[in-house]
């Protein structure tokens, strides 16, 4: 079955993004203005954006003219001999876990930084060195976001370090 000339499973992913920023940002706009803000500030783009990406996936006049202003915007799906080997699919998947494990153990800005150091080394082939500076620029960038210009705590852990 097709929908705008393209296959209804080339828009389940998409669509299914775009239910939950929705969802996401109702939930938002049920918070006190201060407790909102900044998932809305999150939500509300999440929309729009997933919204462009659906047209652009379409085989319609404006998801010709995205995908022509924007290659990138809705690529082919990628050759069998692009795909990523499983095991690296799984490492990854167990990735995550372990970062909303430290995520609860250690706290948001450690956690993150691990998380983007492991990943950068494991998955992406960048040297230690690298993966490490990027994760330490994110998590100082991220603590100057949330605990100083915005003024909001951010989770500690159990382990407080």
């Amino acid at each position: 079955m097709h929908l705008f000339g393209r296959p209804i499973g080339d828009y389940a992913f998409m669509a299914f993004l775009w239910a939950a920023s929705v969802f996401y940002t109702l939930v938002a706009l049920g918070f006190t203005p201060e407790a909102g803000a900044v998932p809305l500030l999150v939500g509300v783009p999440l929309i729009v954006l997933t919204s462009i990406d659906l047209v652009a996936i379409s085989e319609t006049k404006a998801g010709r003219l995205l995908r022509r202003i924007d290659p990138a915007a809705a690529p082919s799906a990628p050759d069998e001999d692009d795909a990523p080997p499983a095991n690296k699919q799984w490492l990854a998947l167990s990735m995550m876990g372990l970062f909303i494990v430290l995520f609860i153990l250690i706290g948001v800005l450690p956690a993150v930084a691990v998380y983007i150091t492991a990943s950068m080394r494991v998955l992406g082939g960048y040297k230690f060195r690298t993966a490490a500076f990027v994760a330490l620029i994110f998590a100082a960038c991220a603590y100057t976001l949330f605990e100083i210009l915005l003024d909001v705590d951010l989770y500690p852990g159990l382990i407080s370090l």
